[in-house]
């Protein structure tokens, strides 16, 4: 009899644990971020001083709480750790609040008899939740500026790739701007062409973490050498007007293609002269360059 019961209790063991991990098979794991602060937000929602004193900063922790499992939900990690580094931010101003009104209430009710000693302690206590709680709040208040800043700044950014018609890859990115182009035999800039440098210029004078490689190339007409050659000149006039324009010029690199990759036909005059063009690759910020694919990078 006891050892039918071991069994089945070892089955329902069993069996409880498989149900647990059924479970969580779909559900998103929360991250250490997340964890810490739903005991925090817990933790002062449990506290009598916290719930008399300090409604407005919990009520703060619990709705950065709930984003925060929201953007679980939708698997925005970078949304989960910002949300809740703000939640245990304010669930840390909510307990600190709560002290420095009970510190303030044990003042007020001090006695005679004992005022002295006691007065003073309060006092102390009262500054020091004051400065805590204080500080709290200025580091949420940043935390949420930052954020508020990064998104911008990827706005700008998206706009900015927008006007260079450039091909984002996680690499960087790739542009082959179709007015700077050159006369045959010519590393000559036309005047057509300083619209797109400017561009560029100014996307790297505001990205002074992204680097650059310029590709010049030719059409196929004329011996290898003086292609190479021409090419390398092409490259360079277009690195040179970068920098008339402000960019450092330690940022630059340049290689030369030759009639390699054409991006048309080189049996006809229009063909070589689109062939007869330059290929920028911008870095990303870690200084990684996109691998270049064969043909056209326009989007």
């Amino acid at each position: 009899m006891a050892s039918k019961s071991l069994i089945l209790a070892r089955l329902l063991l069993v069996g409880g644990g498989l149900g647990a991990l059924a479970g969580c098979a779909g559900t998103p794991q929360p991250d250490a971020a997340l964890t810490q602060a739903r005991g925090q937000v817990a933790a002062a929602a449990n506290d009598a001083h916290v719930v008399e004193f300090a409604q407005p900063e919990l009520q703060q922790a619990q709705a950065a709480l709930q984003q925060a499992d929201a953007a679980l939900r939708n698997e925005d990690m970078t949304a989960v750790d910002h949300y809740a580094y703000l939640a245990s931010r304010y669930a840390g101003t909510a307990e600190q609040t709560a002290k420095l009104k009970t510190a303030q209430q044990v003042v007020a009710g001090a006695s005679g008899a004992r005022s002295a000693a006691l007065v003073q302690a309060a006092r102390g206590q009262a500054a020091q939740a004051q400065a805590e709680a204080a500080t709290a709040r200025t580091q949420a208040q940043q935390s949420a500026e930052q954020q508020q800043q990064g998104a911008a700044r990827e706005q700008q950014m998206s706009r900015e790739i927008a006007e260079l018609k450039a091909k984002q890859t996680p690499e960087g990115l790739v542009l082959t701007p179709r007015d700077i182009l050159f006369r045959a035999g010519s590393a000559e800039l036309q005047p057509g062409a300083q619209a797109s440098i400017d561009r560029i210029a100014q996307f790297l004078r505001g990205n002074g973490d992204r680097k650059v490689l310029i590709e010049g190339f030719t059409d196929d007409t004329g011996s290898a050498a003086a292609n190479q050659q021409l090419s390398e000149q092409r490259a360079d006039a277009v690195r040179l007007a970068l920098a008339h324009d402000g960019v450092d010029q330690s940022r630059i690199d340049i290689r030369g293609m030759g009639p390699a990759q054409p991006i048309a036909s080189n049996d006809s005059r229009s063909g070589r002269l689109i062939n007869r063009r330059v290929r920028i690759l911008i870095s990303n910020a870690n200084g990684s360059f996109p691998e270049a694919a064969s043909g056209s990078s326009q989007p």
